[in-house]
């Protein structure tokens, strides 16, 4: 120990390794609890660690170093997975909606900064370009409410990559006026090396990365490879007289077409750039920041305010320009402007260049970490509403209906007790017409690989096989080793194309365990496909009636009809009577659809339009019924903060109930936990969009419970 110098501020490079490796570590664990969004996280942490907080490690060069390679992925990623394919469906409304949002961010940014704030007119223009930029955040959203192909989100994808290529040209222009008179000469010669620079990186880079990659198949030198591009295309930026990421942000665009997004090689650039290179940029950005400066005096807050509402105000008005000019509707106009309204990764590299070449100061700084808070919390709110209105309203096929034939279905195996009464529910909700393949999975756990573990796992699956076929069946044995039984399952989801994942509910083992278990919350949370939950107290033969719980809107997820014929074939197959709980709206759609598909059972309609009166479904339940409940994901259509509640009940008063949940499918989405920089920002804002949804229906519910104490009825 005598040789480790534990001083503050710490200068051995194992210890300053050591403490950065356990802030990615641990950050994102406590921030998912927190749920604050992961790029302010990481900056905070480097707040606190840094020379302004704790003073516990000092910004040296392994910071600068790392993070100015982090600067460049941070722009070298979104270049990279931009839909260029979503850019061509409407170029004309991209390319005028892109000039509306930089040139009305530009003239508002501008003069508020050079009038409001007192800064010069380089630093003012340069502060106009980081309003223009924006970071497409809400696009998760709509992906998950099926409305991707809307006209306004064509435009917003589009305008991005417009407002974002001529923000990074001025960023480039005004850094490099700052450093050298700008006469004729300097025009001159700056249009050449401009001109130069990007046929070198759109054009040749390109061809000489399609030539490498005929050649040279292994993953590591293709990784490598690409790497040296990106820091090729920011050297050659420089040598021109513009900034690096400007080099990096067209290296990705220029490989866009080259590297599939769902490619090894891009697994491997998101890897590294996500574990490393840029959680040691936000940590050194985190380092400059001075907290202290917001209750020193009243000039961040300022600052503060008028950037956010600056970064905000802008992009509504380029969202209302671009409305009234293609005559869009309200909600369209909602939609773009939510997509557009975010500023992240582009803003705060734009920030640090100003910072750097000290156009900005560490007010400037300080603000902008503020509204990139502020308008990614904004961002969130107006997509998820606009996504809800277009879903409700979206008179397009559904992807899903076009193929709901279509079926491959999963069963988890892993207890002997429960096997049974999943294969019957496999076969029950397995469409006939389409004979949809049937898939019996057994994961072991990758610290848990002994024979006995594999031994009991082929017999299960052999268990099944004979049961599926004596109704002539033939069931798919897969056996796999993985990190753990989740893992296992969303893995051969992707890899089998599952369309439906028939599983046992989860037994609660203690006092600490959920109701669910974290396997189910995973798939959930991680999955698109239909899940089936199964809980039987009763064999599955002897049920005599389902009664069916429907949420507010269900009628408006991508997977109604879907879930219906599944239940429909379940009391067909079994010859049942069904009793349902819905709303009144709800039950127009449900009874169209059934006399539609001609479905002929008896049925019984109770209105259940609050689901805070869900009990009542309690005093109707029998032994012999199966109690069929359908809920919602986190964010989707028919999702209400009642059913956060539901497992409570569920274990409470129907805990000798057979039991049946089902998640209904979704839009086509990359399900599986990504390992983009993006992801982490887009999920932890989701999340903090649902808690505060939650906590305002939480304040809401509490003043109507303290008005009714003061009503005294007449």
């Amino acid at each position: 120990m005598h040789n480790i110098d534990l001083t503050f501020p710490i200068t051995d490079p194992i210890l300053i390794f050591l403490i950065v490796l356990s802030i990615i570590l641990l950050i994102p664990l406590i921030l998912n609890r927190l749920r604050i969004p992961y790029i302010i996280g990481m900056i905070l942490a480097g707040t606190i660690i840094g020379p302004k907080g704790l003073g516990l490690l000092m910004r040296d060069s392994s910071f600068e170093l790392f993070g100015k390679v982090g600067l460049l992925y941070i722009l070298f990623l979104p270049g990279l997975e931009m839909a260029l394919s979503d850019f061509k469906k409407s170029l004309n409304k991209s390319i005028t909606f892109g000039l509306y949002t930089f040139g009305s961010a530009m003239i508002i940014g501008t003069l508020a900064s050079y009038y409001l704030m007192g800064m010069d007119l380089l630093a003012s223009i340069l502060l106009g370009t980081m309003y223009a930029e924006h970071t497409l955040i809400g696009y998760p959203i709509v992906s998950r409410f099926g409305v991707v192909k809307n006209a306004s989100v064509n435009i917003s994808i589009g305008g991005t990559v417009v407002t974002d290529t001529i923000s990074l040209i001025v960023l480039a222009v005004v850094a490099r006026m700052t450093s050298g008179v700008v006469d004729s000469s300097f025009w001159a010669q700056f249009t050449i090396s401009f001109l130069l620079f990007v046929f070198i990186v759109i054009i040749l880079i390109p061809m000489l990365t399609r030539w490498f990659f005929r050649r040279v198949s292994e993953g590591v030198s293709q990784f490598v490879f690409v790497l040296a591009m990106v820091f090729l295309s920011a050297l050659l930026a420089e040598i021109a007289g513009l900034e690096g990421i400007l080099g990096a942000f067209l290296c990705g665009v220029a490989l866009n077409r080259l590297i599939p997004a769902f490619s090894p090689l891009m697994h491997r650039l998101e890897f590294v750039g996500n574990a490393l290179f840029i959680p040691f940029f936000l940590i050194s950005v985190g380092m400059l920041i001075d907290v202290r400066a917001f209750f020193q005096g009243t000039e961040t807050l300022i600052a503060s305010l008028i950037v956010t509402a600056v970064a905000l105000g802008a992009k509504y008005v380029a969202a209302w320009l671009t409305q009234k000019t293609y005559r869009l509707k309200n909600v369209e106009r909602s939609m773009i402007f939510g997509l557009s309204s975010a500023h992240a990764a582009v803003a705060l590299a734009t920030v640090m260049i100003g910072y750097e070449i000290n156009l900005f100061d560490e007010v400037v700084l300080n603000a902008t970490i503020v509204m990139i808070l502020v308008t990614c919390t904004v961002s969130a709110f107006v997509v998820d509403k606009a996504s809800r209105t277009l879903a409700m309203h979206n008179d397009e096929p559904s992807q899903l209906h076009v193929s709901k034939n279509f079926q491959r279905i999963l069963i988890p195996i892993a207890n002997p007790l429960t096997l049974e009464n999943l294969v019957q529910s496999a076969l029950l909700v397995r469409n006939k017409k389409s004979k949809g393949v049937i898939y019996g999975l057994n994961v072991i756990d990758d610290n848990n690989e002994d024979s006995k573990r594999l031994a009991q796992g082929r017999k299960l699956l052999e268990v099944a096989a004979r049961l599926t076929s004596s109704v002539e069946v033939e069931l798919v044995p897969v056996t796999r080793y993985d990190l753990n039984i989740a893992t296992g399952i969303c893995h051969t989801i992707k890899e089998r194309n599952i369309t439906d994942v028939v599983m046992g509910l989860h037994y609660k083992s203690n006092l600490v365990d959920s109701f669910y278990g974290t396997k189910i919350e995973r798939l959930i949370k991680e999955t698109n496909v239909q899940l089936f939950i199964l809980k039987c107290i009763s064999p599955i033969n002897t049920f005599k009636r389902v009664v069916l719980v429907i949420p507010p809107k269900a009628e408006y997820e991508p997977g109604f009809e879907k879930w219906v014929d599944t239940v429909a074939e379940i009391v067909l197959q079994l010859s049942l009577s069904m009793q349902i709980y819905v709303t009144d709206e709800t039950m127009v759609k449900f009874q169209a659809y059934l006399g539609e598909k001609k479905y002929d059972f008896p049925v019984v309609y109770d209105i259940l339009n609050n689901w805070d009166n869900f009990l009542i479904t309690s005093r109707d339940i029998r032994r012999s019924d199966l109690f069929i409940v359908v809920n919602a994901r986190y964010s989707s259509v028919s999702f209400v903060p009642e059913m956060e509640k539901l497992p409570v009940f569920l274990s409470k008063y129907y805990a000798n109930t057979n039991i049946a949940l089902i998640y209904p499918a979704q839009f086509e989405i990359d399900a599986e936990t990504p390992d983009s920089f993006a992801a982490p920002l887009q999920t932890s804002v989701i999340h903090t969009r649902d808690t505060l949804l939650g906590v305002s229906t939480l304040i809401q519910r509490s003043l109507n419970r303290i008005k009714r104490l003061f009503t005294f009825k007449e």
